[in-house]
């Protein structure tokens, strides 16, 4: 029997249209398959396929209008080449992003350097630093040997009170931007957390 039910006939048996029809349509279809895949066009649905080692296939096979390679195929990867190129510089430029980003941490992560300093602070406000100085961090301390109160703020401003003996910690990135006062001399020791 054919995969199109059509059964082999016996020398006495008649051959019915229908067998006939059933036995064209197939044919038609072989035709046309074969002439789809010349070109490169084909609808072939195969169920089931069995590959001995002794079959030989010199037609294309194409799936969802993409050529099946075979064992023998040669593979173009010309084509490819371009894509892989785009893929590597998008991960090459990624991982420049992620070094830049891990880069910021590290500096965020640990000081430079460590600059200590003792200010004398009187009745005009002062910068802890006369010049831009980046830093991640200041501490300051009033020493006890101070018997007024320091004033911590801005160039503008000075009105955070710090009494003898006690550490106040500031963020922030640049030491010039904080200024100190006092209602008489006084000493801070600061600890300057430089990036």
């Amino acid at each position: 029997m054919s995969f199109k039910g059509v059964p082999k006939k016996e020398d006495f048996q008649p051959l019915f249209a229908s067998d006939w029809n059933t036995l064209v349509d197939a044919v038609d279809e072989l035709y046309l398959n074969k002439r789809q895949m010349e070109t490169g066009v084909a609808d072939l649905y195969i169920h089931e396929l069995t590959v001995s080692d002794d079959v030989d296939v010199h037609g294309q096979i194409f799936s969802e209008g993409k050529k099946v390679l075979r064992d023998t195929d040669p593979i173009y990867i010309a084509g490819f080449i371009q894509q892989g190129y785009q893929d590597i510089q998008y991960i090459k430029d990624r991982l420049y992003d992620i070094e830049q980003k891990v880069d910021e941490i590290r500096l965020y992560a640990s000081p430079r350097a460590l600059e200590s300093l003792v200010l004398d602070v009187g009745t005009t406000p002062k910068p802890i630093k006369t010049t831009s100085t980046k830093v991640k961090k200041i501490k300051l301390y009033v020493t006890l040997d101070t018997t007024y109160v320091v004033y911590v703020g801005d160039q503008t401003s000075q009105d955070f009170p710090i009494e003898a003996g006690e550490k106040e910690e500031i963020e922030i990135d640049d030491a010039s931007k904080v200024y100190l006062l006092s209602e008489n001399m006084s000493y801070v020791r600061i600890l300057l957390e430089k990036v």
